[in-house]
């Protein structure tokens, strides 16, 4: 029980220490639009006052009059773009549209290894996206046919071998006749950060696998007892009918008094007619045991392949055994109702372990809703309207819908805006991390290539849709193309 406060105790903190982080990321950012802004004013000068700068050095060098304040009359636009680009704490990189690297400055240096004289003219594939044109083609290739700011995580190699995690924002340069130029990058390193969002989302595993353990311990110990209660039973039973045979071995003579009197003891009646339903019973709670560690296995997928061929339904079965210790009737909450709408559904290409876990992620948010709920409601008014889940499933077109719908109180606008927000949550301290519907989101939109959204209304209830193709595209294309804004 220490061990888990500890536990506990630990990814508070580190939940903590990755929200300051992001603070201080979003201030840093918000300085870096402000730089843009400035940038932007300078690239919007007039040609003819550029023409009339004299002494102009190369765009590699530092002003000569660096000493003089920003601000100061002797200070020319360019030497302030300069600055601006030099003395930036976050990575600039301007690269051309074959991917050539045509500017870099010194974080750039201090992040990837390489001093400016060895990045410029390489191409990226040789200084930081390492190995991988095909990913510096997709960027480029979003950037020529989608406008605006495109923010992107890369895994980057630096000139020592060591893998730097950065966020990239890049932006196209256009001319002001709409003729692309280039490719303006921005890169942070966001190493640590990462690091601690993956020790975080294994707190949140580890979180689901605390409620996995408890309703499987707890599914698993009724029928466990009730075959230990029933072993006693068929034991004595047997051992009477052990001691009656023996009786009847040692008396050739069934009509004997004392063989009546003793048959009359044991109720020899009730013994024939108890014990084929005391074995059937015990059979019934072993299959049951079977059943929720097959459904066990099957949410986990711990002896199949990671991306497969599936019946979805099975998943949803496996989850719904898995949380059946939460929505039978017990003594202090009156139960939730499971209607399950299965359309035909063909198998489908997915990350089962991962899908389950969506499933749990929604089926638990809705039962906790509903609990809650029911909480402040009389007896009459829960047998008037019983608290109910519904799970429908269809394919149309190549795609396969999965809506999870409840009847609960439903999710004010506010909250259902930034439900899939990371750290986003609405339980009590130590009750969540803010993840699980943010991971759920992830894993619907990232690896399945697919839509994860909520309606609701106040009092209505809430209802989540998944939407995933039939068929995903091979893992290493989709890693390849996948982006991570």
């Amino acid at each position: 029980m220490q061990h888990h406060s500890n536990a506990q105790a630990d990814c508070q903190q580190q939940l903590a220490a990755l929200q300051k982080q992001y603070v201080v990321l979003q201030q840093r950012y918000a300085a870096l639009q402000k730089r843009h802004q400035e940038l932007a004013a300078v690239l919007n000068i007039e040609h003819s006052a550029i023409s009339e700068l004299d002494g102009r050095e190369s765009s590699q060098q530092f002003p000569q009059n660096a000493s003089a304040p920003p601000d100061s009359p002797c200070w020319s636009n360019e030497q302030r773009l300069q600055l601006l680009f030099e003395q930036s704490p976050l990575a600039v990189i301007e690269w051309g549209l074959d991917g050539i690297i045509t500017r870099w400055n010194q974080a750039a240096e201090e992040m990837f290894g390489y001093t400016p004289a060895e990045a410029v003219n390489c191409h990226l594939t040789e200084t930081t996206l390492v190995g991988k044109a095909d990913r510096v083609e997709a960027i480029l290739n979003h950037l020529l046919t989608s406008a605006g700011l495109y923010v992107h995580i890369e895994e980057n190699t630096a000139k020592d071998g060591q893998l730097v995690m950065c966020e990239w924002h890049s932006r196209l340069l256009v001319e002001t006749d709409g003729q692309a130029v280039g490719i303006l990058s921005i890169a942070q390193d966001v190493t640590g950060r990462k690091q601690i969002e993956l020790q975080l989302l294994q707190a949140e595993k580890m979180s689901s696998l605390g409620q996995l353990v408890a309703g499987v311990a707890h599914e698993i110990n009724n029928p466990v007892n009730f075959i230990y209660g029933n072993l006693s039973h068929a034991q004595e039973y047997v051992m009477q009918m052990l001691s009656l045979i023996q009786a009847f071995r040692d008396r050739p003579t069934a009509t004997d008094p004392e063989l009546e009197e003793f048959i009359d003891d044991i109720d020899l009646d009730f013994i024939i007619e108890d014990t084929p339903k005391l074995l059937s019973s015990m059979r019934t709670g072993a299959s049951r045991i079977r059943e929720i560690v097959g459904s066990l296995r099957t949410f986990s997928r711990l002896d199949e392949a990671e991306y497969k061929d599936v019946n979805i339904h099975d998943g949803l079965d496996s989850t719904l055994t898995i949380l059946q210790y939460r929505t039978k009737p017990r003594p202090e909450a009156p139960g939730i109702r499971i209607v399950k709408n299965y359309g035909d559904l063909p198998t489908v290409e997915c990350y089962p372990g991962q899908l389950n876990q969506v499933f749990m992620n929604i089926l638990t948010n809705a039962i906790d809703a509903l609990e809650e709920r029911d909480q402040s409601r009389t007896a009459a008014e829960i047998q008037q309207c019983p608290s109910q889940i519904t799970i429908e499933t269809e394919a149309i077109a190549g795609w396969v819908y999965i809506r999870i719908a409840d009847n609960g109180p439903g999710i004010p606008p506010a909250i259902k805006a930034r439900i899939f927000d990371p750290f986003f949550t609405t339980k009590p301290t130590g009750k969540g991390t803010g993840l699980g519907m943010s991971i759920s989101y992830q894993i619907i939109t990232e690896k399945h290539q697919g839509q994860l959204f909520c309606t609701s209304e106040l009092g209505e209830g809430a209802q989540f849709t998944i939407q995933i193709p039939r068929h995903l595209s091979p893992p290493e294309l989709l890693d390849d193309l996948t982006d991570s804004p």
